[in-house]
């Protein structure tokens, strides 16, 4: 009877060591994808840095030729006519790259909200499930025990999982403290409008793809409209 019983324990040991393998599997996808996510996150936080200064180079550059058409009252006319379509030029650059912004704004939401799913799925995961019992925990603890002794890949996995679990913390980390260094380069009284339509966003819960549909509407004039006050 107990060489039946013992036989029937080791079988359910098998069952549950099965299961981990499986879960095991899974996690390891959903870290890969979450891993991808973050990555892609850092590269377009990366990109929002530079493009954030392309786009500030040419405002001051804009800035500094409408002083000189302000000031050349005295120049010739073809001195003006260069001026002003130098200056066309680089307000359409401009122009351009408010769109740009736009877009990587978007898609910028888009991730941080799909990162942010699956950060809650895998914090819902995580816990195990206890039984209801009041000896379930001492039990469980005993069941872990046995299962580490009767099978030896079951420790393996475990670690394992423990390690994917670390990981996927470390990099929280390093994505909160990128998007800190971000956030510490700007200057809050020179707040520019397209930070301030990011935030909106967020709140909202406004996806790439909705803000691109926005965006595409009109004509190129219409589509930076909401941002000529950067």
């Amino acid at each position: 009877l107990q060489r039946m019983e013992n036989e029937q324990k080791l079988q359910e040991l098998r069952a549950q060591m099965l299961q981990k393998e499986s879960d095991l599997a899974d996690m390891k996808l959903r870290a890969s994808a979450y891993e991808g996510k973050i990555a892609e996150l850092e590269s377009l936080l990366n990109q929002e840095r530079h493009a954030r200064e392309s786009l500030q180079r040419s405002q001051d550059k804009l800035a500094e030729m409408n002083r000189k058409l302000r000031e050349e009252t005295e120049a010739s006319v073809e001195e003006r006519n260069r001026l002003i379509a130098e200056r066309d030029r680089v307000q359409r650059e401009v122009e351009t790259q408010k769109v740009a912004m736009a877009a990587m704004e978007a898609e910028k939401v888009q991730a941080e909200t799909e990162i942010r799913i699956m950060r809650e799925k895998h914090d819902t995961q995580r816990n195990p499930n206890v039984n209801g019992s009041g000896d379930a925990a001492s039990q469980d603890d005993e069941s872990e025990a046995k299962e580490l002794e009767v099978i030896p890949n079951a420790k393996r996995i475990e670690e394992t999982r423990v390690t994917m679990v670390s990981k996927n913390e470390s990099l929280q980390t390093k994505l909160a403290n990128l998007k800190l260094e971000l956030s510490s380069t700007r200057d809050p009284s020179k707040m520019r409008d397209i930070d301030r339509h990011h935030e909106y966003n967020v709140r909202e819960g406004n996806d790439k793809y909705k803000t691109l549909r926005n965006i595409r509407k009109g004509n190129t004039m219409c589509r930076v409209e909401q941002f000529e006050s950067m």
